[in-house]
C-alpha cells in the first residue's frame, strides 16, 4: 500500500485533503457495509473511485 500510496496522493490536486479524505472514505464504507473495513481494502477503493472527495 505505501508504494501505491505516494504517487497517488501526490497525483491529488492537494495532498493534504486526500490526506482527509482517505479516512472519511474508509468510514463511509464502513459504514455502508455494516463491518470494518481494513486500510487495504478501502485504499483500493478509494482509488478505483478516483479519490472521492467529501464536503466538509
Amino acid at each position: 500500500m505505501a508504494a501505491i500510496c505516494s504517487p497517488t496522493i501526490l497525483a491529488a490536486a492537494d495532498p493534504v485533503q486526500a490526506y482527509c479524505d482517505f479516512p472519511h472514505h474508509r468510514c463511509v464504507i464502513s459504514t455502508s457495509l455494516g463491518r470494518d473495513v481494513p486500510n487495504d481494502e478501502a485504499f483500493e477503493d478509494w482509488v478505483r473511485r478516483r479519490q472521492p472527495g467529501y464536503p466538509i
